[in-house]
């Protein structure tokens, strides 16, 4: 088997930490939903990435096969100034054509806005790669704590080689002159500022940052900055952030999913996949407890009402004797 060679990683290239950054989250976002029934010439994580990254793409048949195909929207708009036309160029499939939405083939958004989530990636990765680069600088200015100022070439020899004896571990060193440490020219000067808390302070907003991205997604990520413990209410404050941006991408989903059965006669279908099933599956299942909870309550004031209803009727009898006219012979 081969080495596998690594090389440091480069700070200052920022296209690249960006690329990366949005590549990452792109790993966890093509595994957001689960298509079944598609035709093998539609693979899922094609169809994931036109949607995600471009907002848009259609589906039409092309030499016997439906494809999945991106584009842009032109031409003649309809009464909402949406173009009718869609322009396709495949070279692959040496396919130059223009398509006329919902007549020769079936458009699918994203979300309700046809933007897809690249704004989202490229917005909060931006921030990630200045921080990265923030924290990858005081990383190293933390390794220097003070600066030794010194009056001569033997002075500046004599001041590295005691640093150079200290990296080693020795714990006696000599010094060859006493102007080393007589002389005014040899001063020591504090650098790193070690009361502001820099690195801690930069992980903080990293946190926060990413935690942001994932809550975008529909992923529960804490972005607390409460140094102490947090209670479980404080935990699902941002809970119901979580939901609309998946939401809306799943309904624009089963909406696509349901014209492509329309037109083509296919049997296609979209849910929840991974961790957004879970947490789709723990809303409904507390809903369902709210709506028993409900039921029980609404049944329990319905029993009581009957039994005081039911006690008024028993008591009203006595209630009537009580008012009867005293016989005077008693």
């Amino acid at each position: 088997m081969d080495r596998i060679a690594f090389h440091p990683y480069n700070f200052k290239d920022k296209d690249t930490a960006l690329n990366n950054i949005c590549s990452e989250m792109l790993k966890r976002t093509l595994n957001m939903f689960e298509w079944e029934g598609l035709p093998e010439s539609i693979p899922e994580r094609e169809l994931e990435l036109l949607l995600q990254m471009r907002g848009s793409c259609i589906v039409a048949h092309h030499e016997g096969n439906l494809y999945a195909l991106g584009g842009n929207l032109s031409g003649d708009c309809d009464a909402y100034y949406i173009p009718k036309y869609y322009i396709v160029a495949n070279p692959w499939l040496k396919l130059n054509k223009t398509y006329e939405r919902g007549v020769d083939c079936v458009f699918g958004v994203n979300d309700s806005v046809w933007t897809g989530i690249s704004s989202i990636l490229e917005r909060y990765g931006t921030e990630c790669v200045e921080s990265d680069i923030s924290l990858h600088i005081c990383n190293i200015m933390e390794r220097l704590s003070a600066i030794i100022r010194c009056a001569s070439d033997s002075e500046k020899a004599s001041a590295e080689a005691l640093l150079q004896r200290i990296e080693r571990g020795e714990l006696a060193s000599a010094i060859s002159s006493d102007s080393f440490l007589m002389s005014d020219g040899i001063q020591t000067l504090p650098f790193a500022d070690h009361e502001r808390n820099s690195i801690t302070q930069l992980i903080e907003y990293r946190q926060y940052l990413k935690a942001g991205l994932f809550n975008e997604l529909g992923l529960n990520g804490n972005y607390n900055m409460k140094r102490e413990a947090i209670n479980s209410q404080e935990a699902q404050l941002n809970d119901d952030a979580l939901i609309p941006l998946p939401a809306d991408m799943l309904k624009c989903r089963e909406k696509f999913a349901e014209d492509i059965n329309n037109m083509f006669g296919t049997d296609i279908t979209v849910k929840f996949s991974g961790v957004w099933a879970q947490h789709e599956q723990e809303i409904e299942t507390e809903i369902a407890q709210l709506e028993n909870i409900e039921e029980v309550a609404e049944n329990e004031e319905n029993t009581n009402n009957t039994g005081n209803k039911a006690g008024g009727d028993i008591s009203s009898p006595s209630e009537s004797r009580s008012d009867d006219p005293v016989d005077a012979s008693e």
